[in-house]
């Protein structure tokens, strides 16, 4: 493709624009369900571990503090790699993240399977969560980077299925291993486990491309068109014009933005407000999922689901591609506060049903209508959480600093799943039952609610910008043209009603 010049470029679209011509198709497919499978490792490796935490523990005659320890190493990594995800995506692009990922999740898994004590075994499995959590932020800024304005969101939806894909996969090899849970060979399943990853990090080093935003963004705009003309092509329109307008900023912008200006941006005066307010809603969505997660196998051997563990564990993941379709027809058809207000209100509302089922204990038709629904609808409703509120963690934010925000956004998510399962736990002990949590659950559900309305961005159907002032323009352009409509409609009304008298 011969060099682009400024001259070329002036009365070429947007770069947003050339995305939405280009449109949603295989191109889309290729690249999101290479890198996306980072979210496939994410979803086999937290069920595996949390799985095998018994048979480690009865291996090496594990304290409780060192069997609950083996499992909070593992989200305090993905803590770590996520806040590390983001200024590393932003500086060195979306791909170099994705593929160091793949390559340290087999290396460490391998590894972890190979270890003789616990000290070891924390270490690494702290890197194992290291390793998947530095690759997420940067490709979901890159997923929503690559994929027309108005179907993000389908796209967001596809890639969610990987992370329930990775929990069927490890339901399955713990079904193979031994249904009843009681005798697991943890070194094997551990190896297994990397599976996933040493697949798709091959696919991935030479199918996933670079985000064409990011390298527009660089100033390496030949290497954007190259990019964007195998978008085109692998989507059907070979040979289309996919120039667009280069941006006209000083030479020294063009070079690697720095971490302080990213930070600056993320946690300045204009975005802030809403950083904190995704920070926390990230939160409430984690606490949900991974605080389940723990309370729910011990709540429910209390109330007898009946079938054998193992079975309920592929049972709950299967339930999740029902809420990931649900969540992807909400999030497509409503405004992305709308949709995260119902995410909350119907996961506060499953959380009581399933308190006030698990807690009857008259076997009554009513115990088991609250119990099965409140359960199951914690599993569907969660989905549209985790599709609308990383969508919009990353649609919110400017090109150059989008994957930091997003690892900000995820890293507050992250100090839920670290925290959850302690929480139960002392909540219990403090208690004596398992209520008082799910009533916390709920309650940071209302809260969140009320915090939504506060947020000063749409994002839905609506093009990502390249920098702060562009987003700010958008916001207030569309207020001033609901402002005019409104009087346009008052004199037309006021008009009509004269004209009647």
């Amino acid at each position: 493709m011969p060099r682009t010049t400024r001259s070329d470029s002036l009365e070429a679209p947007p770069l947003a624009e050339v995305i939405d011509n280009i449109g949603l198709g295989w191109a889309q497919f290729k690249n999101c369900s290479t890198g996306g499978a980072i979210w496939l490792a994410d979803g086999a490796e937290l069920l595996l571990i949390t799985t095998v935490t018994n048979a480690v523990s009865n291996d090496w005659d594990l304290s409780p503090l060192e069997k609950g320890s083996v499992v909070t190493v593992v989200f305090i990594g993905v803590l770590l790699g996520n806040l590390c995800s983001g200024p590393l995506g932003d500086s060195k692009g979306r791909r170099f993240p994705v593929l160091i990922s793949y390559f340290c999740i087999v290396v460490f898994s391998l590894l972890s399977s190979w270890t003789q004590d616990v000290e070891h075994l924390m270490l690494c499995r702290l890197m194992v969560g290291f390793s998947f959590g530095i690759g997420q932020p940067a490709y979901n800024a890159y997923q929503s980077e690559i994929s027309p304005s108005k179907l993000r969101i389908l796209v967001m939806g596809m890639v969610a299925n990987f992370f329930t894909l990775g929990e069927v996969y490890t339901a399955c090899l713990i079904m193979w291993n031994d249904p009843t849970m009681e005798d697991l060979d943890w070194r094997v399943l551990l190896q297994a486990g990397a599976f996933p990853a040493a697949f798709f990090g091959v696919l991935s080093f030479f199918v996933f491309q670079e985000s064409p935003a990011w390298l527009a963004n660089q100033g390496r705009y030949d290497e954007a068109l190259e990019v964007l003309g195998k978008l085109a092509s692998d989507n059907g329109y070979e040979g289309m014009d996919v120039h667009f307008q280069i941006a006209d900023v000083d030479p020294q912008t063009q070079e690697q933005t720095g971490l302080r200006e990213q930070l600056g941006i993320v946690f300045g005066s204009k975005m802030g407000p809403s950083t904190a307010i995704v920070c926390y809603s990230c939160f409430v969505l984690n606490f949900i999922f991974y605080g389940g997660l723990y309370a729910f196998p011990q709540v429910i051997a209390e109330v007898d689901f009946g079938g054998s563990p193992g079975a309920n564990l592929l049972a709950g993941a299967l339930w999740e591609f029902v809420g990931n379709a649900i969540g992807t027809m909400c999030a497509f058809y409503l405004l992305r506060k709308t949709a995260m207000k119902l995410f909350l209100v119907t996961c506060m509302c499953s959380l009581l049903c399933f308190t006030a089922g698990a807690a009857n204990k008259n076997e009554t038709t009513m115990k088991y209508v609250t119990l099965y629904s409140g359960y199951f609808g914690i599993k569907i409703f969660q989905c549209i959480g985790w599709l609308v509120v990383y969508m919009y963690a990353t649609e919110i934010y400017p090109t150059k600093a989008r994957a930091t925000g997003t690892a900000v956004a995820m890293a507050g998510g992250r100090l839920a799943a670290m925290g959850s399962p302690l929480i139960f736990e002392y909540s219990q002990e403090q208690t004596g039952g398992f209520a008082f949590f799910f009533h916390l659950t709920a309650a940071l559900c209302a809260v969140n609610i009320l915090l939504v309305d506060l947020l000063p961005f749409e994002t839905a159907g609506k093009s990502l910008k390249d920098d702060i002032s562009s987003s700010e323009d958008e916001e207030v352009g569309h207020r001033l043209k609901e402002d005019i409509s409104a009087e346009k409609s008052a004199i037309i009304n006021k008009d009509s009603y004269g004209a009647t008298n």
